[in-house]
């Protein structure tokens, strides 16, 4: 399963996530399994950050400082692990609920 991934704001309602420099808040997040979420991700840092889970396969790619991207997927049954593959350590959850 894959993801719809565009630049810029979501065009609806979107669980927003910030991506700061080294860390994304919030750090977890509580979804439904099964439900079709949007993601909004903003990167609010000074360096470029992505926002990438490995199933579903997402990713906004590299994000510029300042940009903002948004995914529509659907949620998987299990909880997974969302991270900025250009920053070691800077990751966080996506909790099923």
């Amino acid at each position: 399963m894959t993801a719809n991934v565009s630049n810029g704001p979501a065009p609806g309602e979107a669980v927003e996530i910030e991506a700061g420099d080294n860390f994304f808040e919030p750090e977890v997040v509580t979804l439904e399994a099964g439900e079709e979420v949007t993601i909004e991700i903003t990167n609010s840092g000074r360096i470029p950050h992505d926002w990438t889970i490995d199933e579903p396969a997402v990713s906004t790619g590299v994000m510029q400082a300042g940009t903002v991207a948004h995914a529509t997927f659907t949620v998987p049954a299990e909880d997974v692990k969302f991270v900025c593959t250009l920053h070691r350590g800077m990751e966080g959850t996506l909790r099923v609920g």
